[in-house]
């Protein structure tokens, strides 16, 4: 992670020592870099994770060695940290708290003949430490030949400590770093490609949430290893904050979580600050040494960008999964996009139809418009989960789509029904259940299981099949809540409006027998809601 830290000038002077020594800390653990400003002296921290080189062996002078030799070794830019064992059962127990360990340099004979070998076997057997490069080295190689240990046990080379010279030890443990980072990056990469393929659109739904497309995004690249938690999302959001053309920080995480709603001056980093400027403007990736800047165009061509922190110059495999990523990204959003449209489509001329078979019964088609919001709410306040909630909204308006087939006689007579009448307006819940019911649309199929069971009864005396209890399916027993509610609050043709406090009177009177005493219950503790749908929606004349 970079990081910058401000030292005084004078504060330098004034306490030499200290500094000094500070300097030397942070140096020991960072790769350091100055800028000399008037105000006083920067230091730019890059924090290099070390290679950790694991040296087990009993004998203290092949350690002390071993230390001249390898300590200021580096590869691929990042130094490296040896680690000291003085036995097998030492080493076991630096195993266990250090699962990154990559190249482990093992005596064969420690506390008995064979400790280096069995050692071997946990590390790969017990552990799963598959990538680790292991090299054996002995001093009584008679004692466990080369090629019987090569054949037997999964190493990666095998060296007599004769032979062990300071340039052949520095060569055989770089070779062992180059294979380690080569697994690795293979690992990660497949890791990543793997995560990528799993990743779908699902959360991509809600097409006009700036919001849910950069969580999404920022999921999928911590799933991938690639990033840090600490990212800004930058863009023009459209009206949301009191400057709608001038682009913003609209979310932020990590070191920068107290940016969010500020504009980009408010980035305290002069250089951060004009290079996302810079390529913000652009609307250009940037990969470098501080982080990346993403860039996603909205399918309304609003344009954000994601910033995310990074520790140093990323690797080219974790670049490649980068760009599938964002390019995958964008593939779904498209997709998501265009399905939504299909939707909407789907669902207005749905609504249209509905509304349609309402005016026939005298009705207009703000009905459906009620029903769908007081069913929404009822989920929600039953403890549906977000998706179930868009699923009754679209499929509560469908629930009388099948008194398209019953006469006009029946369905707009203003006095009541003989039985026979009755038997006939009742199958309009079978008929819509018919008409929808033929779909593979999951909003279709859900409206077809509400036009079927919106009419049956807690008690069992409903039709058309006389479902009881929680036979009734849910959705059903919440539409019926909502579609009695508002023909209580509305003008029939067989009846004035009733107010509010008769409704839920006659409504909590038949808690337990027309209705789920559980949703009554949420209908009378949040009466003023359901009554401000019906007020914010009035039939028109």
């Amino acid at each position: 992670m970079l990081a910058r830290l401000r030292v005084d000038a004078s504060s330098a002077r004034t306490h030499p020592i200290v500094f000094a020594v500070a300097i030397r800390q942070l140096g020991e653990q960072q790769s350091l870099t100055f800028q000399s400003k008037k105000q006083g002296l920067y230091m730019t921290l890059s924090k290099q994770q070390p290679w950790k080189i694991l040296i087990v062996d009993d004998e203290k002078g092949l350690h002390d060695v071993t230390h001249l030799v390898l300590r200021r070794m580096q590869y691929a830019g990042r130094p490296i940290e040896l680690i000291s064992a003085y036995s097998a059962q030492e080493a076991e127990e630096i195993i266990k708290v250090t699962p990154s360990i990559a190249v482990a340099v093992i005596d064969v004979v420690m506390e008995h003949d064979q400790a280096g070998l069995d050692l071997v076997k946990v590390i790969r057997n017990q552990y799963g430490m598959n990538k680790v490069r292991i090299i054996l080295r002995t001093g009584n190689p008679g004692m466990a030949p080369e090629r019987e240990v090569i054949q037997h046990l999964e190493i990666d080379d095998y060296r007599d400590k004769t032979e062990l010279t300071a340039d052949r030890l520095f060569s055989v443990v770089y070779t062992a770093l180059r294979s380690y980072h080569a697994l690795k990056t293979i690992a990660e990469t497949s890791r990543g490609l793997e995560q990528i393929l799993l990743s779908t659109g699902a959360m991509l739904e809600d097409k006009n949430d700036h919001c849910t497309l950069y969580l999404a995004l920022l999921k999928n690249l911590q799933e991938v290893k690639v990033i840090s938690d600490c990212s800004l999302l930058l863009g023009d959001v459209m009206g949301i904050y009191s400057a709608p053309t001038e682009p913003i920080i609209a979310m932020s995480t990590g070191i920068y979580a107290e940016l969010s709603g500020r504009t980009f001056e408010h980035i305290e980093d002069e250089d951060l600050r004009h290079l996302i400027n810079r390529r913000f403007n652009s609307k250009a990736t940037y990969i470098g040494e501080r982080g990346v800047l993403l860039g996603i165009t909205l399918p309304n061509q609003q344009y954000l960008a994601l910033w995310i922190a990074s520790e140093g110059m990323l690797q080219p495999h974790v670049t490649y999964l980068i760009h599938i990523l964002l390019e995958r990204f964008n593939s779904n959003l498209m997709h998501n996009h265009l399905r939504n449209e299909v939707l909407d489509a789907q669902r207005q001329a749905l609504n249209t139809l509905c509304e349609a078979v309402e005016m026939r019964s005298k009705e207009t088609g703000m009905h459906i418009h009620r029903m769908a919001a007081y069913s929404k709410l009822l989920a929600q306040l039953y403890g549906l989960p977000s998706d179930q909630l868009n699923l009754i909204e679209a499929a509560a308006p469908l629930h009388d789509i099948g008194k398209v087939a019953i006469p006009d006689a029946i369905l707009n007579k203003p006095g009541r029904l003989t039985e026979d009448e009755m038997d006939t307006m009742r199958t309009h819940a079978q008929s819509g259940f018919d008409l929808l019911g033929r779909s593979n649309s999951k909003m279709l199929e859900t409206g077809a299981q509400v036009a079927l069971t919106h009419h049956e009864r807690w008690d069992g005396t409903g039709y058309p099949n006389g479902l009881k209890g929680n036979e009734i399916p849910l959705f059903g027993r919440i539409v019926n809540v909502a579609d009695v509610f508002d023909a209580l609050m509305s003008r029939r043709v067989y009846k004035e409006p009733f107010p509010l406090d008769k409704t839920i009177q006659i409504m909590s009177d038949l808690s337990g027998q027309a209705f789920d005493p559980a949703l009554i219950d949420l209908l009378v503790k949040n009466k003023e809601q359901f009554s401000a749908i019906f007020d914010q929606n009035p039939d028109y004349a």
